[in-house]
């Protein structure tokens, strides 16, 4: 049976939450080498507006120059990864083409949990006023990794593994 890497990129930030994304990188199963080229799985947007799927085919993680940290999370099956398109053209799209990308759209993006300043005060006259969850990419990766040990598609060491990340 033949195995494929997955990994968790921490891209961090000074100011605000660190971005979490899910690396696929492509993987020689004869060298047992890891490839600079592959996708990556996450949700972009913000808590105010909202997130939406993204999976971006063809990166090449050389290319990105931003403070990043790779984690390695566990093995996959191979065949819970679709065969890389041939091609550099790095590209982004919403359709699930495997197994982990299935996963990623079983669990819903964030919708907006951040309250502007002025929802907040008109909140505070009116009577009591609730806490709101944040959710943003870090909240989605946690129970993408979740659903992905549940359903056997990662060992449930990447539970922990998470749950230790980086969060700025």
């Amino acid at each position: 049976m033949s195995h494929r890497p997955v990994y968790l990129v921490v891209y961090k930030s000074r100011v605000f939450a660190a971005h979490w994304t899910m690396w696929i990188p492509d993987y020689d199963t004869n060298t047992q080498a890891t490839a600079n080229m592959g996708k990556y799985i996450n949700v972009r947007g913000d808590p105010r507006n909202g997130f939406v799927h993204e999976f971006v085919r063809n990166h090449n993680m050389n290319q990105c120059t931003s403070p990043k940290e790779i984690i390695f999370l566990g093995w996959t099956d191979a065949a819970n990864v679709a065969v890389r398109s041939s091609g550099t053209n790095c590209y982004a799209d919403t359709e699930a083409t495997d197994r982990l990308e299935e996963g990623a759209l079983y669990v819903p993006a964030p919708g907006p949990s951040l309250r502007s300043a002025c929802s907040s005060s008109s909140v505070r006259f009116q009577g009591s006023r609730s806490r709101v969850q944040l959710q943003n990419c870090q909240t989605w990766m946690t129970e993408l990794v979740g659903k992905l040990v549940e359903n056997g598609l990662l060992d449930a060491r990447a539970n922990t593994i998470i749950a230790n990340a980086p969060k700025n």
